[in-house]
């Protein structure tokens, strides 16, 4: 497979625009796609969707990743060693065609070990990464959403169906979702029966933001895929889409919810949707939008792949017992990074879940912590 045959390519150096001089920006870190390209040497690769076909109330959103670019590319490069390379725009006569392009891209880019980062388009394109990486193994998402994009309507095929498509494409072990600051009155009661069946999350906006923003981190840290939906951020934040609410994340939250997401010991993808730059006032979601995937490929910069280990000295070790449940639970702090682990088992194989400060101290007053919630 040659990747050039997928893509249009984008010269980097003229969608790079900004104060700084080009020699310190992200786009004199970035290589563009070419025929004697050597993935090996790349970490992480970006690419831009052109197609709202599947948002009917924003089609604008097939015109953001150059948009997005230009505010992005302008920004300084990241404070470690990242290789970057830009592969361009995806092509294709139809969301079919580009569906299963982005199923063989997936395959190649996440054989080589690279993390993908796409910009535009409709949410439902993280379709194609998730069914790839499901192939393999059960994979997490986490979608950034003020809704929850499950329909019961078999025959719905839209952004607005997005957990449900992949739901009923992928077998019942294959698929863990979460979603990021839903707001209530947007969220349906079959909807929320439908997760709680599922031990799937729906973590609301007041817990997840106003201070509250580092609750995301061991959400992203156990996930693959990352979609971020426009209509999360605040509409004086983020113009620039239909379904955009007063209330939502801050443009900083949002920022530093990147942040985390690159930092997370599992990602493979990550995707800015939803952004329509035909009704985006002053390119401010653009803007934002450079901004946060500036954030996500800093933090995949800044990423040491933690793997806890009983017999590592990097990891302090606390076992508690929790008397109603007759049961001890381990967690693992890093001594380097100060995040922490907890340990399930399901009496055949254990496993490491990410978790915070806040689920020790459950334990430790003998509550069951919330990160093991789902697996009771």
């Amino acid at each position: 497979m040659n990747l050039i045959d997928y893509f249009n390519p984008i010269n980097i150096k003229s969608e790079s625009q900004g104060a700084l001089e080009y020699e310190d920006t992200l786009a004199s870190q970035i290589s563009s796609l070419n025929e004697g390209v050597d993935l090996a040497s790349f970490n992480l690769a970006i690419l831009g969707i052109e197609d709202a076909t599947n948002s009917p109330f924003n089609k604008g959103c097939s015109e953001a990743p150059n948009k997005i670019r230009k505010y992005l590319y302008g920004l300084a490069r990241t404070s470690r060693s990242l290789s970057i390379i830009d592969l361009g725009n995806v092509k294709g006569n139809s969301i079919g065609d580009r569906y299963l392009a982005l199923e063989e891209v997936c395959k190649r880019l996440l054989g080589a070990n690279i993390v993908v980062l796409f910009l535009g388009g409709s949410q439902d394109y993280l379709i194609p990464f998730t069914k790839i990486l499901a192939s393999e193994n059960k994979v997490t998402l986490s979608m950034i959403d003020n809704k929850v994009d499950y329909s019961f309507d078999e025959n719905r095929f839209d952004t607005y169906s997005t957990i449900s498509q992949l739901d009923r494409m992928l077998s019942f072990d294959r698929l863990n979702v979460s979603v990021i600051g839903a707001q209530r009155y947007f969220v349906g009661s079959a909807q929320e029966e439908l997760f709680q069946e599922k031990k799937w999350s729906v973590h609301r906006l007041k817990d997840v933001s106003i201070g509250r923003i580092d609750n995301t981190e061991p959400i992203f840290r156990d996930s693959q895929i990352i979609c971020a939906d426009a209509s999360a951020i605040q509409s004086n934040f983020m113009p620039s889409i239909g379904s955009s609410s007063v209330n939502g994340f801050t443009g900083l939250d949002a920022c530093k919810m990147m942040w985390y997401a690159g930092l997370g010991s599992q990602i493979k993808v990550c995707g800015l949707t939803e952004c329509n730059t035909q009704v985006d006032d002053g390119l401010k979601g653009a803007m934002l939008y450079g901004q946060m995937a500036w954030h996500f490929i800093e933090g995949v910069a800044h990423n040491t792949w933690e793997v806890p280990s009983e017999n590592s000295k990097n990891y302090k070790i606390y076992v508690l017992r929790l008397q109603e449940y007759e049961v001890d639970v381990r967690f693992y702090k890093s001594r380097l990074s100060d995040r922490w682990w907890c340990e399930h088992s399901n009496g055949h194989v254990s496993s490491m879940i990410a978790c915070g400060e806040k689920d020790y101290q459950q334990a430790k007053k003998g509550r069951m912590p919330n990160c093991l919630s789902r697996y009771r």
